[in-house]
């Protein structure tokens, strides 16, 4: 089993690691995990950079292949190419934007794969 976090109610629940079509045992939502990777709950402060804009943002989970993170302002467009600075963890890539979902009125969550690995 491992700790999931549904991205509709952000209530943890635990799944089993093999299943990738599940639903939130809180609120119903389906969540369909297009990561064939383990990913590693985090919550670590770290840039994203978009042009000459450099956005402040929180990790929130990370696999080998991409992530998950939380920022305020507005949402970032699909395939948005961005550098992506992780100080803490020596991580220095570029990344694409796969998914971004409003989570309060200002603030967004979005889902990011890693161009190189």
């Amino acid at each position: 089993m491992e700790l999931r976090v549904c991205p509709e109610c952000r209530k943890a629940f635990y799944a089993p690691p093999e299943g990738t079509h599940l639903l939130c045992p809180h609120c119903g939502f389906a969540l369909l995990d297009r990561r064939d990777e383990t990913r590693t709950i985090k919550d670590v402060d770290f840039h994203l950079v978009l042009g000459s804009t450099e956005i402040q943002a929180r990790l929130k989970d990370l696999s080998r292949g991409g992530f998950r993170a939380e920022y305020s302002g507005r949402s970032l467009e699909l395939d948005a190419l961005l550098r992506v600075d992780i100080e803490g963890l020596g991580i220095h890539q570029t990344a694409r934007t796969v998914w971004s979902k409003r989570i309060s009125k200002s603030r967004y969550s979005s889902g990011f794969k890693f161009l190189t690995v």
